[in-house]
């Protein structure tokens, strides 16, 4: 058979077969077990997409305790691939349960930029049940910052808690003794344990440590939240029964509410919530404060959802009606009967209850007709769909392309589609890891165009494969992934 030589490919044309990458924060600690594959469509912190360099790692939250899987270094492409284990021993002699049914694993990400390390909490898998198959596909990994800051506070007067968008001010009524008051917003999940909050509430999905220095011996305030800095914080304009709950130590123990409802302060213009707030008054000590309601959040209300293609891209148009704790929306793609994929993110304003415009460009097109929805995420992680639009593609060829296959990973048809600029003789091949020549696609004379062809894989085991095309004057080798 017919070999392609890998070796020659890779020095000339920089393809990617594996990172060689070394990891700078995590660790892969060398566990055993059976190999098990955990797909990443889609990662972010704050809304934002990881970066050239920065890590992403799998955590184990079984019932021997927290401890790390497997690590990599994001490479710029997605999917993500990270391989752990079906049980993984770990050196020592400690066994963590890892990727088995009904054990949930979470990640962590490490900001390169920033040397910060953060959280996503328990992942929600979509796709096979997890450990069931050899691999899982996770549709999105969304981190959030969290954000602290410190004031001396000496005195009356009103203190702002805002260098690091923490949305808190303090207005100081009475003081005995001097020193820092610490603020801490997390964002992203309840308190954990929310014990004592009034059954039935909805519990906001962010939530402070007010911590002060022990030479501050007593203190009396109102404390002031400023929606427009909270990101999604699922609070409708004059919203009157906002409860503030607080507990002596975070994580432990249970909520006692603050007597009467929260006030909301409407800023100088209705339907802004740029300067409104929430208000308490008569706080004499601090510790965790969380939010909670009787009132459901206000869905996102989507009013269009429109497609145009012209000069070679695709422009996403779609406005919401009003919006409460919208952290965003994940842009998906198709060809027909085929499978979605993601290929963008925009973040939502969070709250509103005025018109909002939202738009993206696909500047990846192919093929002769694309397939759009929007999935639009809660801060909570739920999620729903809107509905599905069509766009004819009507570019013109501009230059010769070989486009990444779609869906990859796949199993078993996916979709090559390429570009031709000048009539002439064209050749596509599969090959498997090897080198070997395992199909042509396309063996033949093609007119200037663009053009799909399906592949597909029935009889190949999981693994990685490679696509090449063929001109007189241009040839280019693509990687895809077969996952059964």
């Amino acid at each position: 058979m017919k070999q392609l030589i890998l070796l020659f490919l890779i020095g000339i044309f920089s393809l990617t077969i594996s990172s060689n990458a070394q990891l700078q924060h995590f660790t892969n600690p060398g566990y055993t077990g059976e190999a098990y594959t955990v797909v990443i469509q889609s990662s972010t912190i704050d809304g934002i997409s990881l970066e050239i360099g920065d890590e992403i790692a799998v955590f184990d939250e079984g019932p021997n305790g927290l401890g790390i899987n497997a690590a990599v270094v994001f490479n710029g492409i997605y999917p993500i691939q990270i391989t752990t284990n079906l049980e993984s021993s770990v050196p020592g002699g400690i066994t963590l349960p890892g990727a088995i049914p009904g054990n949930p694993i979470s990640f962590r990400i490490w900001d390169s930029s920033t040397d910060e390390e953060y959280e996503t909490g328990s992942i929600i898998l979509v796709g096979p049940t997890f450990g069931v198959e050899l691999f899982s596909i996770v549709e999105l990994v969304y981190a959030h910052k969290t954000s602290t800051a410190v004031q001396n506070v000496s005195g009356t007067g009103i203190y702002q808690f805002n260098s690091e968008q923490t949305g808190v001010e303090i207005v100081v009524n009475s003081l005995a003794g001097s020193g820092d008051i610490t603020v801490s917003r997390y964002l992203g999940n309840q308190p954990s344990p929310t014990t004592g909050i009034t059954p039935g509430h909805f519990i906001s999905t962010y939530y402070w440590v007010i911590e002060a220095d022990q030479n501050i011996s007593s203190i009396e305030c109102q404390l002031r939240f400023y929606i427009s800095e909270i990101p999604n914080p699922g609070i409708a304009e004059d919203q009157s029964d906002i409860l503030l709950w607080h507990r002596d130590t975070p994580g432990t123990g249970a909520f006692t509410q603050y007597i009467g409802n929260m006030v909301y302060v409407n800023g100088s213009t209705t339907g802004d919530l740029s300067d409104d707030y929430l208000f308490m008054d008569g706080i004499t000590s601090f510790s965790e404060l969380v939010f909670s309601s009787e009132t459901p959040p206000l869905p996102v209300e989507l009013s269009s959802f429109t497609a145009i293609c012209a000069d070679n891209v695709v422009e996403l148009n779609w406005r919401t009606e009003t919006e409460l704790n919208n952290y965003g929306f994940e842009i998906e793609r198709t060809i027909e009967n085929s499978e979605w994929e993601t290929i963008g993110f925009v973040e939502g304003i969070g709250t509103s209850n005025k018109p909002v415009e939202y738009q993206f460009t696909d500047k990846s097109i192919f093929g002769k007709k694309l397939f759009y929805r929007l999935k639009q995420i809660d801060n909570d992680g739920s999620f729903e769909y809107s509905k599905t639009i069509a766009v004819e593609i009507n570019q013109t060829p501009a230059k010769f392309t070989l486009e990444q296959n779609y869906p990859n990973p796949f199993n078993p048809i996916t979709s090559i589609s390429y570009t031709l600029i000048e009539n002439g003789y064209v050749k596509l091949s599969v090959f498997n890891i090897s080198g070997e020549e395992i199909a042509v696609l396309v063996n033949e004379e093609k007119a200037a165009d663009i053009y799909d062809i399906e592949f597909n894989g029935e009889g190949l085991t999981s693994g990685v494969y490679f696509y090449k095309i063929e001109t007189p004057s241009h040839f280019a080798v693509k990687k895809m992934l077969i996952l059964k």
